[in-house]
């Protein structure tokens, strides 16, 4: 008979949830054991079970959770979470900032290589027209495919940038924090997203930006917004953002002294979706004139 513990189905589940709190265990155990934080040999055996049966993994046609199962990773669960807990709001602060670890790398890495890739697209797409002579007198499908490479390029430039001032916010108001704690500010509080809760019944406290680079889903709907905000507002500017580069970096515009004040103005047009994605005070300001520029412009809101 085959070993129920050897045999592969047996580590596929049907519980989601099941496999759900095993990873965010294994996450707490990696960081106690990466911060050296291991107080006693209770300590120990929970690493010891929690690896016994880290190698579960979700399927559809996987077996049900036996309740023993459910116990035991309870149990270590908790155990776990009480280590973290008594490691202090520091390490606790620490925690959640590293688990959500991949927002403020990868992300980066991501747009870097889309924004390179869209660059390199729309200038062989230029140095071919302009070392062949293609002109809009050329095939009719040989124009289709360079105009299509072309917006393609500048549409995948403009969201890649907006991404890159998404990772910008990022890691600058991760910097943020942490130099307001290395350089002896008051210690970070950990509250859950939104705040907690206080006496008397009044609203709870607005989330800090420590708080708020604690929360998952707050950096993921933030990287949402910022893509959505550089892409609908920065689109208008994406093909002359791509082309002024190319140029610069093509030597075919040369900044020189007489043209500081077009210089300024192109590098403003370069980094407009990058803006627009850094901050979202500055898209929701052009939203919100453009919102009150069709308001006068129809009437809306005005005394009848």
């Amino acid at each position: 008979m085959t070993d129920p513990a050897r045999n592969t189905a047996s580590f596929k589940v049907r519980d989601r949830l099941f496999v759900d709190q095993l990873r965010a265990a294994e996450d707490i155990k990696a960081f106690l054991i990466r911060e050296n934080i291991v107080s006693d040999t209770k300590t120990i055996d929970d690493y010891y079970s929690l690896a016994a049966i880290s190698s579960y993994r979700h399927s559809l046609v996987g077996r049900p959770v036996q309740p023993d199962e459910w116990k035991q990773l309870d149990g270590i669960s908790i155990a776990l979470v009480k280590q973290l807990k008594v490691a202090g709001p520091d390490k606790n602060h620490d925690f959640l900032l590293w688990k959500c670890r991949r927002y403020f790398g990868l992300p980066a890495k991501i747009f870097a290589v889309a924004l390179l890739m869209a660059f390199f697209t729309f200038s062989l797409t230029q140095l071919i027209r302009n070392q062949f002579g293609v002109s809009p007198d050329a095939a009719s499908w040989i124009m289709v495919a360079f105009k299509s490479f072309e917006i393609a390029s500048s549409l995948i430039w403009t969201v890649a940038l907006g991404g890159l001032g998404v990772a910008a916010f990022f890691a600058t108001s991760l910097l943020t924090t942490q130099n307001s704690r290395t350089e002896g500010g008051a210690p970070v509080p950990v509250s859950p997203p939104g705040g907690t809760a206080t006496p008397g019944g009044a609203p709870p406290p607005i989330p800090t930006r420590a708080e708020r680079l604690n929360d998952e889903n707050y950096l993921r709907n933030r990287l949402t917004t910022g893509l959505i905000f550089a892409f609908i507002l920065g689109v208008c500017f994406s093909r002359d953002s791509i082309e002024l580069v190319y140029a610069y970096v093509s030597g075919a515009n040369h900044a020189t002294a007489d043209k500081v004040n077009e210089t300024v103005t192109n590098t403003f047009i370069i980094v407009t979706p990058f803006l627009f994605g850094f901050s979202t005070d500055i898209a929701l300001g052009v939203l919100d004139r453009g919102v009150s520029t069709v308001s006068t412009l129809f009437g809306i809101g005005q005394a009848r």
